[in-house]
């Protein structure tokens, strides 16, 4: 019911985000969060010119990827995107320290076949 009604935002490219990040809140690595970043992405990617307000959608979204691991690609994908977008270039260093240091706190781990614990490239054994 909630994916129904955040349709409203759907129109509005500076909003939508606002709504995806609160449905994430609610619904925590859900399809339905997917899908709902995935129509954002397919949007901003038809995007060409410089976009005004990309910083604060750039901060939504890394928020949105900090909460909810299983759209962490998706969410890059998109972040990618808005830095090509910034309409004042200098701003994309500053941006990708700040994210990095942001998403660098995800936990992103999975098990081996072997048992062992990968996080972040590194085998973490028993």
């Amino acid at each position: 019911m909630d994916w129904i009604k955040g349709r409203v935002f759907d129109r509005n490219l500076q909003k939508y985000p606002l709504w995806i990040h609160d449905f994430g809140i609610t619904h925590l690595n859900s399809g339905s969060l997917t899908r709902a970043l995935s129509a954002f992405h397919r949007r901003i990617e038809k995007v060409t010119g410089p976009l005004k307000n990309s910083v604060p959608l750039i901060a939504i979204l890394v928020d949105i990827a900090f909460q909810n691991p299983k759209i962490y690609p998706l969410a890059t994908a998109s972040l990618s995107k808005l830095l090509t977008l910034l309409e004042d270039l200098r701003l994309k260093p500053k941006l990708f320290a700040k994210i990095r240091k942001r998403l660098k706190r995800v936990p992103i781990p999975s098990i081996s076949k072997s048992g062992s614990n990968v996080v972040r490239g590194r085998l973490m054994n028993h």
